[in-house]
């Protein structure tokens, strides 16, 4: 069991962290910094211009005094790498910027203790977590491990629930705050790890990450 808190290798391209038995490659950005890729992003790593690790030594040439037609092509190569790379950084810093403008247009929705139901404090919890960009983090795992199955389950005051989303070879846990707080609070490997509470599985996943009860919830 991997206990919350530990480090796991994130991808440079996706951010999506990389699950054991996983083989993730190691590239050399247009920057010269290593970086770990994911499978699934392989390429679009070699579309931005970087380049394996493995290769990269092997391509570097010594300086020559006259700059060969072999240098030109390959320093074309390079700015059009760089362009790429920075087209790809501009895209995520945007993508980003729209995740936080969504938390701050979350509304603030106050259940009364009087009228707060276990369904109410579920709905309202995959509400405030759909509002996040953990969705992406879900849908990423779900393309590489497939179908997850899901459980929010209802909190006591001052907390509103837990939410816990699972793989056969994964699974992570959040807790979800009245006032719209996300906090990842657990991570493990093995589905039995998780407390039987949370393994009463009501609630799906849809193709973007996106959280809903289940009908019979």
């Amino acid at each position: 069991m991997n206990e919350h808190g530990d480090e796991y290798p994130i991808c440079a391209v996706c951010d999506r962290t990389i699950l054991r038995g996983e083989r993730p490659a190691e590239y050399v950005t247009t920057h010269g910094e290593r970086a770990l890729v994911c499978p699934l992003c392989k390429d679009s790593a070699e579309a931005a211009g970087w380049i394996p690790a493995a290769r990269a030594g092997q391509d570097a040439e010594p300086p020559q005094p006259r700059r060969s037609s072999r240098f030109r092509l390959r320093e074309r190569f390079r700015r059009a790498g760089t362009q790429a790379g920075e087209r790809l950084a501009r895209a995520r810093r945007e993508r980003a910027e729209a995740d936080r403008d969504r938390k701050v247009e979350l509304p603030r929705v106050v259940v009364e203790e009087s009228q707060r139901t276990p369904e109410r404090a579920a709905r309202l919890a995959l509400e405030f977590f759909n509002a996040t960009d953990q969705p992406r983090k879900v849908a990423g795992l779900t393309r590489s491990l497939g179908e997850p199955q899901v459980c929010v389950h209802p909190l006591a005051p001052p907390k509103l629930a837990e939410i816990a989303v699972a793989w056969e070879l994964s699974w992570y846990r959040w807790e979800v705050l009245p006032s719209g707080e996300v906090k990842q609070i657990a991570r493990g490997d093995e589905v039995s790890e998780l407390p039987e509470h949370l393994r009463e599985w009501n609630a799906s996943a849809g193709e973007k990450g996106v959280l809903r009860l289940n009908a019979a919830s």
